[in-house]
């Protein structure tokens, strides 16, 4: 009931496979970038969209796409399980396909005009991104695509919370898709937040992250063989524009809060994925 899509591989196999063997996979930034860092890239050419979804085509829609088709047999299940109109998608993304957006404007610098039959809404926005969604998933329940920056994923899985206890859907789609645009790049490295090397994150002679590209699905239900999320906590840290409260108040409460939901000890916790600067 999940997928993965990223520079490790373009099947959720792959990616395992890249894990387990503790394989890291980082090549240079996108050409134009005009400082040096290492990326996830994932630097494999991915199957177009359908002809029939050609105005929404982009790097983004593809690595949905491809991270759908290892959810097929998941998602045929719930359709039928549930009836299409039960199953919703909650989705996260912070730029979407802006890089088709960036790709354009250099086209527009360079000749006056955008390239034919461009439209920024289809090709570049998360409008793109919620169409390629409703067509590859055959699903017609509640859709939404949520952009809080890193947070826009994890969010993701807490509304999709919240939908089932309200009895909105039965099921739900979520997870991420992002690609790697200039806009991202650039925002980062002016934040001096990029290392040229690989990340050691919780090194004392740590230089900052590598961010990558991708996109990654689970299949929460409500009953079945799905994953199940047990709870979810969420805090609003307003201490400053970049950087959270230097004591970690707004992560506290949201830990304390997803432990409180879920009825579960510190203790009884495997495997903790961290967000961090590197």
């Amino acid at each position: 009931g999940w997928s993965a899509v990223n520079g490790l591989g373009t099947t959720t196999s792959a990616v395992m496979g890249a894990l387990r063997d503790g394989r890291a996979t980082l090549h240079p930034p996108p050409p134009g970038t005009p400082f040096e860092t290492l990326c996830g890239r994932v630097d494999e050419e991915l199957p177009a969209l359908p002809d029939e979804m050609r105005s929404i085509d982009s790097r983004n829609n593809r690595f949905v796409q491809r991270g759908l088709e290892d959810l097929a047999e998941p998602l045929s299940a719930a359709r039928e399980r549930w009836g299409p109109s039960r199953v919703g998608i909650c989705v996260g993304s912070s730029t979407a396909a802006m890089d088709e957006i960036e790709n354009a404007s250099n086209v527009h610098a360079e000749s006056g005009a955008l390239p034919d039959g461009f439209d920024v809404l289809e090709r570049g926005s998360a409008a793109g991104l919620s169409h390629a969604l409703r067509e590859l998933t055959r699903v017609t329940g509640p859709l939404a695509i949520l952009s809080n920056a890193c947070a826009s994923s994890g969010k993701a899985f807490a509304s999709a919370r919240r939908w089932l206890d309200a009895g909105v859907v039965d099921a739900v789609l979520v997870g991420g898709a992002d690609s790697l645009c200039q806009m991202t790049l650039r925002g980062f490295g002016s934040l001096g937040l990029l290392s040229p090397e690989p990340t050691r994150p919780f090194s004392e002679v740590r230089r900052g992250i590598n961010i990558g590209e991708g996109a990654a699905f689970a299949l929460v239900e409500r009953t079945g063989y799905g994953p199940r999320l047990l709870g979810a906590g969420e805090s609003a840290d307003a201490h400053h524009m970049t950087r959270p409260d230097p004591e970690g108040a707004g992560a506290r409460i949201a830990m304390e809060a997803a432990l409180a939901e879920a009825g579960i000890a510190p203790g009884d916790v495997d495997y903790v994925n961290s967000h961090g600067t590197g």
